[in-house]
């Protein structure tokens, strides 16, 4: 019997808020340490994004797998950091 590690089918979109800040601060140490491929973003600017309830996630298992950070302006443009 096989047992089922990932599938992206059991995986739940959540919209991102505060209490994931440590966890993207964290994996956006561990994972983006090379900015020629992709630039971390800061603390201020994550903040922000999760402020504003624009920013999606996917959790697998629980686990925070997958996001995006999203913020607005007062024209709501929305703008991927």
């Amino acid at each position: 019997m096989y047992e089922v590690v990932h599938n992206p089918l059991y995986m739940k979109k959540v919209i991102l808020d505060e209490s994931y800040l440590e966890t993207i601060l964290e994996y956006e140490s561990r994972y983006l340490y090379d900015s020629k491929l992709c630039m971390r973003s800061s603390k201020e600017d994550i903040i922000k994004c999760l402020s504003q309830h624009g920013s999606c996630g996917f959790l697998d298992n629980g686990k925070l797998v997958s996001y995006t950070l999203m913020y607005h302006n007062e024209y709501n443009v929305f703008f991927v950091d």
